[in-house]
């Protein structure tokens, strides 16, 4: 970043000029929002800060308005370089979220990402045995990218532990290293059928991208993560890819879906409390065709969720994601 609105980005022997701005946006995060003026190409990253100098990042790619990739990382602010920040000066501060700041006795609750190369792998895990592991590099006509799977961990030393990530028959043994606070290097084992099919490294840090509520105004005040007593009059986003589904709950019992591109689509509905911060949703659009919602909230008016998505009276997909109440409902 050469100046306050321009910078350069050097690839090999490429170098690419680019005007930019940089802003907090919350505790512990700020926003980096990259124009090359070349074919409406535009790369935004939100950094979310796990100290003064380090964390985690989301980094979005859009070609004219639309997001054509997304994935995630960790960074790093470097030193020794012309303008570099010194650490721990003008710098977004730590954030108080559920990031650790040590090896962690357990992994749920938590996000991590694992890279080995120019596309990380994320993995939830939700509870401390289930979690759901999450593709970035989508292949072409996969409707089902996040895929849940279970785990075991167990910390082997003051910096060291042993992480399986069971997928039926098929698992990953993690054995990691912590060398700094909650992050550090891992080797990876891939075994498929039974046979030890690969064996990779990397580095691995936590992240505080997933699990959380979505950036942005829920649409409500305070941090009570109490479910409303109905949803009459509210509308709701829900995200658990790129683009997120909005549901607007019209009445007691019906409503209005807008998905990605398409036209609405009228539906019935049915609302329960089922705990002190649990709610249960079920959508219907048609008669075999119906979404059964989770809600968990961890905020006023947002948080995750589990959805069951049934077609033709069958279950089709089961994926999981964040949603938000929109302002000014």
């Amino acid at each position: 970043l050469s100046t306050e609105t321009n910078g350069m980005k050097v690839e090999g022997l490429e170098t690419n000029y680019f005007s930019y701005t940089f802003a907090r946006t919350a505790e512990g995060e700020a926003k980096l929002d990259l124009s090359t003026g070349y074919y409406g190409r535009r790369w935004v990253y939100t950094f979310n800060f796990s100290s003064p100098i380090m964390g985690t990042y989301v980094k979005e790619e859009f070609r004219t308005g639309r997001v054509k990739h997304r994935d995630f990382g960790a960074f790093q602010i470097l030193s020794g370089i012309t303008n570099a920040p010194v650490a721990g000066t003008n710098m977004p501060p730590a954030g108080t979220n559920a990031i650790p700041t040590a090896p962690p006795a357990s992994l749920a609750g938590l996000a991590y990402i694992f890279q080995t190369g120019e596309t990380p792998d994320r993995l939830e895990f939700l509870t401390a045995t289930n979690g759901v592991e999450f593709e970035d590099n989508v292949r072409t006509g996969d409707d089902n990218p996040d895929k849940f799977v279970t785990y075991s961990y167990n910390l082997t030393a003051s910096n060291t532990a042993a992480l399986v990530v069971y997928r039926g028959s098929d698992r990953d043994e993690y054995t990691l290293t912590f060398t700094q606070g909650a992050q550090g290097t891992f080797i990876r084992r891939e075994y498929r059928s039974g046979a030890l099919h690969d064996t990779d490294i990397g580095a691995f840090s936590p992240s505080s991208v997933s699990l959380q509520p979505p950036v942005g105004n829920p649409g409500g005040s305070g941090t009570n993560a109490v479910p409303p007593s109905a949803l009459t009059g509210q509308a709701y986003n829900v995200l658990s890819g790129i683009t997120p589904d909005r549901l607007e709950f019209s009445t007691a019992t019906s409503g209005l879906l807008y998905g990605d591109n398409t036209a609405p689509n009228s539906f019935t509905y049915t609302y329960a409390i089922t705990g002190a911060n649990t709610a249960s949703v079920v959508v219907r659009v048609k008669v075999d065709r119906w979404d059964e919602y989770d809600w968990t909230f961890t905020a006023d008016g947002a948080g995750t969720f589990v959805r069951r998505e049934f077609r033709n009276s069958v279950l089709n997909d089961t994926d999981t994601g964040t949603f938000s109440r929109v302002a000014g409902n």
